[in-house]
């Protein structure tokens, strides 16, 4: 678990049990106003209306402006009739009435009402590729390619290539310039991302329907015909290195980063994804073309369809754009096997005197995406829900956040009460 800890006031904890005073005149005002009167009320509030104007104008001049647009009526249901007919109402459109009689179920049993599916298929072709789509009607279509490896398939030696190959794969390709390469995603109206993890890799394009085909080929040729031209190695390395300097002044970063290494010292897994420091001055252009060619092949490589785009299309553009992969890596090189990652419970205390808050942070095994708890673990993670302190109106809220990391032994952080949202990927 992970903590950022901050002294309350006794008035802080009553506000955060009992609710804000806003919310406390809000009920008194619902009470003794009525319902029509509380929403005129909270909208003139809301623009600091009623007390600055009442000098000048009555406030009940500003309601009757309000009321035409809320309605004199104090049932809510007529007054939110739309133009169509379809009244609006949240208790009818939030109901769970239907949803609350299902008897005794059977231990995993999941009701009708509450069951999540959509057509989905996967196919793999003759070199390995595997294709997955999960399809909805949609305006767009989202594509992706995952290659499984990243941070804990490097040495100590390399650390860092997988990062410094994702960069390099955005800097041109045999057949466009990266100038090119950014007209044709901006364009379309494209969007395009990747990162790199600790144990994949994953480059995404999100399009209209129409340009699937388009997204396809352009990931295709960006994951296959990329220069990796020295002079752009090269002119990466300052990049990378003010990005590892960046990440090393955020103190959450540098709390995830730290335990990890605690936890797995005596693996990759414990080295950083941006890798070390010291090896960005040394990744050479022949390491990256290694690296590429020994996990960039047939059987690493899935591409996932979601939205407008259906299996059958899919499978046959990346038949297309990736069919000339080959199924393995290429003669004479072979991935570094992956060695299990022994969680070891340690502590590990840095001081900086400079920085303001503490950062207290708790690490424990959880389950990984394979393990038969998976989804009662994401059932505890809903529990504790998440907070920011920019979107929930203030630090006094006692709600957290949780986190996980993507490794094969991972493992669990949650934020309580934190000031900063973590930017890693939740699940």
């Amino acid at each position: 678990f992970f903590f950022f800890f901050k002294q309350k006031t006794a008035y802080e904890m009553l506000r955060s049990l009992v609710g804000s005073e806003m919310c406390i005149r809000d009920r008194y005002q619902r009470r003794v106003h009525g319902e029509i009167n509380f929403q005129i009320e909270r909208k003139l509030n809301m623009f600091g209306i009623v007390r600055q104007t009442s000098r000048k104008i009555k406030a009940s001049q500003l309601k009757r402006a309000f009321a035409s647009q809320i309605g004199g009526n104090k049932d809510l249901a007529k007054q939110n009739v739309a133009p169509s007919g379809v009244v609006r109402s949240d208790r009818l459109q939030f109901s769970k009435e239907r949803l609350t009689d299902f008897g005794e179920l059977p231990l995993g049993e999941i009701p009708d009402a509450l069951k999540y599916d959509r057509p989905f298929n996967i196919s793999t072709l003759s070199n390995g590729v595997r294709v997955a789509t999960e399809y909805w009607d949609s305006p767009l279509s989202t594509i992706a390619v995952f290659i499984n490896c990243g941070s804990r398939d490097e040495s100590i030696e390399n650390s860092g290539v997988a990062h410094f190959l994702e960069h390099l794969n955005f800097k041109g390709t045999k057949n466009r310039t990266r100038v090119q390469l950014e007209l044709d995603v901006e364009n379309m109206g494209g969007q395009l991302n990747a990162y790199t993890s600790r144990e994949n890799t994953s480059y995404t394009m999100t399009v209209f329907k129409e340009n699937t085909g388009k997204a396809v080929e352009i990931l295709g040729d960006m994951l296959q015909n990329s220069l990796y031209d020295k002079n752009q190695v090269e002119a990466e390395r300052e990049t990378i290195y003010r990005e590892c300097l960046e990440t090393s002044k955020d103190q959450l970063e540098t709390t995830i980063e730290n335990s990890h290494y605690t936890s797995y010292r005596d693996s990759m897994m414990g080295q950083p994804i941006l890798g070390i420091r010291e090896n960005i001055g040394v990744i050479s252009q022949d390491m990256i073309r290694e690296f590429h060619q020994t996990h960039y092949h047939g059987n690493n490589i899935i591409v996932v369809g979601a939205g407008n785009v259906k299996h059958e299309q899919l499978v046959e553009l990346v038949n297309q754009h990736f069919g000339k992969l080959p199924q393995t890596p290429q003669a004479g090189l072979s991935p570094k096997p992956r060695e299990k990652a022994h969680f070891t419970p340690s502590v590990m205390m840095i001081r900086d005197d400079e920085m303001v808050n503490m950062n207290v942070g708790v690490f424990f095994e959880a389950p990984d995406w394979s393990h038969p708890d998976y989804y009662a673990f994401l059932m505890f993670q809903r529990m504790l829900g998440d907070y920011s302190a920019d979107t929930h109106t203030g630090h006094h809220l006692n709600t957290c956040l949780l986190y996980t990391s993507d490794a094969a032994d991972d493992l669990l952080c949650v934020d309580l009460g934190g000031r900063r949202i973590i930017k890693k990927k939740k699940i």
